[in-house]
């Protein structure tokens, strides 16, 4: 059959034998092959004008253009390609720009997804694979299944679901009706709200999260109506589902309004017609079309909800375990290097030399220029032209080449095993603390790796590097390192090293190293400054007081004398330093040193410290100094602007005795006791001083009364956060609450005599002591050792009483340190009666009980109170004994431990025993009730309190670790002597 006749056939064909035209069409659809391009489109043109919609005729067509593919041009295929999409024909012509198009689209998406996403499981699961495979796919299943038992871990997928769960479903609903009504309906504004809709994906997350912030934050718009309600949006869940929300806004409406407005609204209005309500057009008409793309939106949208980054982590203070996200968590765990991150150096020789090793080179170059997913790949791809390292990531650190005949010094100190081909990884697990006791300061990012010796004072700032895994560097006190500052990092040519190995970096005292400079084997003497950006090569030398300028490049061997400036690239002799510049680099050191130091406090901090300093500095900013004085009633002296008022007065030089002149003599109990324990302030403060190396500074004062005090407090010391030893001797009367709380007991009359009226005349003298370490093996010490006397009172005759005791508040169970402080304490109390010690260390486990927890607060020592069975010079000469040996007792423990590595674990560990102690002088402690209900100095009652502490929801730490050794001996007390 020609085709002309089967064209006539069809045109003359009458819609009713809709049998009689399949036929024909079929046995054209057989004879296919023997037509030409414009014979096929003859064909489908007359089959589509007489609405015959047969997809086997093609398809037929498809497969016969497909196999002649070759002899026809690109306008051919073309032609019949669309006379096949007019026909409906989903299928398209198959053709090599489709498949070279389809097959780079396909490897675009293999390098970018489907190769990261697998090599993340290879490298968390995968072990031993292959030799050449295993340094980078060794990391097994062990720390996978460790990482996702963290409880951080647990608490950021359950919030990102949770997120997730609710975005979702709320802008689904929103996409849907949004998108129906906009494509069914024409009103004012249509174009400004299309806008309106897509502004989320104009806007930066980051400026999304800093949006709400300026709303819902304390300085907000709505800070007011949210703090009247209770509600609070900045750092709470609340906020975050609201940035989320806003994020997630467009997905679902930007996918329907193209798919809304291509459908037939044919199916919609027979629907309505017939009866059906806009809910049943919607369910069965309208979802149905639009499915595939609601479900599109709704994939999106998840994706976006469970990955948002930027607006989530400005609004939600990116809080671990509180309001971190699973993209937070990742993030912050990478910050903190918690995952391997893969680095890698190349060589400068050997390096490719023939073509088939170039281009493996550079396509292992171009796959790790991917991202940083694809880093281990390229390295694969490299092979022996590349070397792999566990290591921080730094745009800085630059090529070195290796000699296999370079050896490390004999008898040199080396954190790491030298490795001359460099092929294996160094094991960089060793970072070089700050020495104990140093103010200094490293910043979170900066990392001090391998073989690195730190002075005293010294700060190194964000983002700087210092690689001792090659070399040694040593740095001196009060020098400062500036941000993105990198030491043996540097080119550095070990073919020209010494027969010893390379070369140390030494750097002196007060030398100022300037932002972005690069040091490689140099030495820097004491007092020098490298400028902005400068570099030092192999065996500069600087002697002391030079100056290299900024962006400057010293070349090898070079040396510059003391008081020159150098400057260029390659640097020389610019000018001699004026007495000036000089000046300028004593003071950087100096500055920069107690700048360290207020860093050093400040990342110390706990989250809700820094919020609680940044409320009460944005309080004090506007209330002025005459403000405060109204809200204290405070008044002040014209002149010097002393308060007047005050129940204490400072006094600048302390007298000989604080006792009341004339009336209690040298014979007295009182100023026995008041000499005593003002030889004990002078004694144990100097003791204290001496090992931190840091004064106490002191503070004097009177009451009007009569008696006064002398606080002494050494805070932010170098082996002490806080220590106070605080005398004072007072006269005052009390409520007979306060003489309730003094005495533990109320005599049988007291509320008689309460009736009566007035307030009981009383004296106190008493030594009290706290004093808070930094190391959590360092144990806390308290001690207090005081007399009391009241006066007759209606009726109720004077007493007098003794009390004190030592006690100690270790973070970790040490038995021999515990045996060394107990035995101290037995042998002083056995000197006066071998009955004592038994008894007041039991009296010491009972008293420092922790009532609503059933755990003591330490671990014990001695205890004593309302002693006077006995004559008073018996008790005074043991009260005298037992403080006398509070040094002999504790500094030696703390010299012990005092320069012992601890963790960051170990550090918390510490501010929850802490918590506890705090919980303790709160609510049981008798000097601390007396002291705030007689009206005592505020500032010497509270000294005991720790510097900081913490509380952590239901905390218990975990079986067979010391933290619960340490918790099972103050839930039991033991005997340690």
């Amino acid at each position: 059959m020609q085709l002309a006749e089967a064209v006539a056939l069809l045109a003359r064909h009458q819609y009713d034998d809709a049998w009689g035209l399949w036929l024909i069409s079929k046995e054209a659809a057989d004879r296919l092959a023997e037509f030409e391009p414009c014979d096929m489109v003859l064909l489908l043109e007359a089959v589509a004008g007489m609405c015959v919609a047969d997809d086997a005729l093609c398809r037929g067509v498809a497969e016969a253009v497909a196999a002649k593919r070759g002899a026809y041009s690109a306008a051919q295929l073309a032609e019949v390609g669309s006379a096949l999409q007019r026909m409906g024909y989903a299928g398209e012509v198959d053709t090599w720009q489709k498949k070279t198009i389809l097959g780079v689209a396909i490897t675009y998406i293999l390098l970018t997804v489907i190769l990261p996403f697998i090599n993340v499981f290879i490298q968390a699961f995968a072990k031993h694979l292959c030799p050449f495979l295993e340094a980078a796919f060794a990391k097994g299943l062990g720390p996978f299944l460790e990482a996702v038992m963290e409880h951080d871990f647990i608490h950021a997928t359950k919030l990102t679901l949770m997120l997730a769960a609710i975005t979702v479903p709320l802008n689904t609903l929103f996409g849907t009706v949004a998108a129906i009504l906009i494509t069914r309906n024409e009103f004012p504004g249509k174009v400004l709200l299309l806008s309106l809709l897509d502004l989320p994906f104009s806007i930066s997350p980051v400026v999304t999260g800093l949006m709400l912030m300026l709303l819902y934050g304390r300085a907000g718009w709505f800070a007011t109506a949210l703090a009247d309600g209770g509600l609070k949006v900045v750092f709470a869940f609340s906020g975050m589902l609201l940035a989320t929300l806003f994020v997630t806004l467009p997905f679902i409406v930007r996918e329907l309004i193209p798919t809304l407005e291509q459908m037939d609204l044919a199916q919609e209005e027979a629907a309505r017609s017939l009866g059906a309500n806009p809910l049943q057009v919607f369910w069965h008409v309208t979802l149905p079309n639009i499915r595939w793309g609601l479900l599109y939106g709704v994939i999106l949208t998840n994706a976006r909800a469970m990955g948002e980054f930027g607006a989530v982590s400005v609004i939600s203070g990116n809080i671990i375990g509180r309001t971190q996200t699973l993209t937070l968590f990742v993030e912050s765990a990478y910050k903190e290097y918690n995952m391997p991150f893969t680095v890698v150096h190349l060589g400068r020789h050997p390096k490719p030399k023939d073509l088939i090793g170039k281009a493996m080179y550079a396509l292992g170059g171009m796959m790790r220029g991917l991202g940083t997913a694809l880093d281990s790949i390229g390295v694969v791809v490299q092979g022996p032209y590349a070397r792999h390292d566990h290591l921080v990531p730094n745009t800085a650190w630059m090529p070195f080449e290796a000699n296999a005949d370079i050896k490390p010094a004999a008898g040199a100190q080396q954190q790491v095993p030298f490795n001359p081909r460099l092929r294996e990884s160094p094991a960089l697990d060793i970072v070089a603390p700050l020495k104990k006791g140093s103010a200094g300061f490293v910043a979170p990012n900066a990392k001090v790796i391998g073989n690195v010796s730190l002075g005293s004072q010294v700060s190194i700032w964000y983002g700087a590097v210092l690689r001792g895994d090659i070399n040694a560097i040593t740095v001196g006190d009060k020098t400062n390192i500036q941000d993105n500052v990198v030491v043996h990092v540097a080119r550095h040519s070990l073919t020209s090293a010494p027969a010893g190995g390379p070369k140390p970096t030494v750097i002196g005292s007060a030398v100022t190293i300037g932002h972005g400079a690069t040091l490689h084997a140099c030495t820097i003497g004491d007092g020098c400054l490298v400028g902005m950006g400068a570099t030092l090569l192999d065996g500069v030398v600087l002697e002391p007081g030079s100056i290299v300028g900024a962006g400057a490049v010293v070349p090898p061997g070079a040396v510059v004398k003391s008081g020159e400036i150098w400057a260029g690239a390659p640097a020389k002799l610019l000018r001699k330093l004026s007495a000036e510049e000089k000046g300028f680099v004593a003071a950087s050191a100096d500055n920069y040193a107690k700048l360290a130091t207020e860093h050093r406090i400040e990342n110390g901090k706990l989250f809700e410290e820094v919020f609680l300093d940044a409320a009460i500095a944005e309080e004090r900013e506007w209330r002025s100094l005459t403000d405060i004085d109204l809200h204290m009633g405070i008044a002040r002296d014209d002149q010097t602007q002393l308060p007047t008022n005050w129940t204490e007065k400072y006094i600048k030089e302390v007298p000989v005795s604080l006792l009341r002149p004339g009336v209690d003599t040298e014979d007295t109990i009182r100023a026995k006791f008041e000499k005593v324990i003002r030889d004990a302030q002078d004694s144990i403060c100097a003791a204290i001083s001496e090992i931190d190396g840091k004064p106490f500074h002191q503070d004097a004062w009177t009451r009007e009364d009569g008696g006064g005090g002398i606080t002494r407090v050494l805070a932010d010391g170098n082996v002490w956060e806080k220590a106070g030893v605080n005398v004072s001797v007072v006269y005052g009367s009390m409520p007979p609450e306060a003489y309730r709380a003094a005495t533990g007991t109320a005599p049988a009359d007291l509320e008689k005599a309460k009736a009566a009226g007035g307030r009981v005349p009383f004296f106190a003298a008493g030594i009290s002591s706290v004093m808070h370490p930094r190391n959590p093996h360092c144990p806390t010490m308290h001690f207090n050792y005081r007399f009391f006397q009241t006066e007759d009172w209606n009726g109720i005759p004077g007493q007098w009483w003794f009390g004190g005791g030592t006690d100690i508040t270790p973070c970790y169970v040490v038995e021999e340190d515990l045996k060394h402080f107990h035995g101290t304490y037995k042998a002083v109390c056995d000197r006066h009666d071998p009955a004592y010690f038994p008894k007041f260390k039991k009296w010491c486990d009972e008293y420092f009980l922790i009532g609503h927890r059933k755990e003591t607060r330490g671990l014990g020592g001695i205890f004593f109170d309302d002693l006077n069975d006995r004559p008073a010079e018996e008790i005074l000469a043991f009260s005298k004994d037992a403080v006398n040996h509070v040094v002999e007792a504790y500094c030696p423990i703390v010299k012990k431990h005092m320069n012992d590595s601890f963790t960051e674990e170990q550090k918390q560990w510490q501010q929850i025993r802490r918590g506890r102690y705090v919980e303790f002088n709160l609510v049981y402690d008798r000097g601390t009730t007396f002291g705030l209900k007689t009206g005592g100095r505020i500032e010497s009652i509270l000294m005991s309190m720790p510097l900081t502490s913490r509380w952590e929801y239901c905390h218990e730490p975990a079986a067979g670790t010391p933290e619960a050794e340490f918790m099972d001996a103050a839930r039991h007390p033991r005997n340690w002597v």
